[in-house]
């Protein structure tokens, strides 16, 4: 016998009372195993997260061939605010399933597409721009937002977008806005 040590059905002192106690351990460690593969099972089930494009003009591409508006969503390592709506914002249910079924979502590093942020006149962080599906940008959206108000923005573009018929006679609308001034 090692001293110190249980060995199943025997005490270090080699009597045999601690047969329940090896098996209540035993019934207790495969509890423990069954009950973290079932939490590593649950937790690896179906948490909603937004499929976050990164590359912009493979977006672009994509918004077109799916008619799908864009959500650009302009961020940088260093912006607090930004990584509030990461964990807030983009961890709200209605966000996510709006984003995943009616947009196209693309987040930029402003850092590496310096050439996007100036064209797009980008001035501060987080900046969200909402675009149809040919580029066209139908709103900017400067500063944090919460879900509720994010949620607003988006079903407002999806109201401007309507059916496709409304959709061709919106981007008549706009071409003559566009011409007009």
């Amino acid at each position: 016998m090692i001293p110190g040590f249980c060995h199943l059905g025997k005490n270090t002192d080699g009597s045999a009372d601690s047969l329940a106690a090896s098996k209540a351990a035993l019934l207790l460690a495969h509890v423990a195993v069954l009950f973290s593969g079932w939490f590593h099972w649950l937790s690896a089930q179906a948490v909603p997260t937004i499929s976050w494009r990164t590359n912009y003009a493979q977006a672009r591409q994509e918004a077109k061939q799916r008619q799908l508006p864009l959500v650009l969503d302009f961020t940088t390592e260093w912006c607090v605010h930004c990584q509030r709506m990461d964990a807030t914002t983009f961890q709200d249910a209605t966000i996510i399933s709006l984003l995943a079924q009616h947009f196209i979502p693309v987040k930029i590093d402003a850092s590496r597409e310096p050439t996007l942020v100036e064209a797009l006149g980008i001035r501060g962080y987080p900046t969200l721009v909402l675009a149809l599906p040919d580029g066209r940008i139908v709103q900017t959206l400067e500063g944090y937002q919460d879900a509720g108000q994010l949620a607003a923005h988006l079903r407002r573009v999806l109201a401007q977008m309507g059916t496709s018929n409304e959709y061709a006679r919106f981007l008549e609308q706009a071409k003559q806005q566009q011409a007009a001034g």
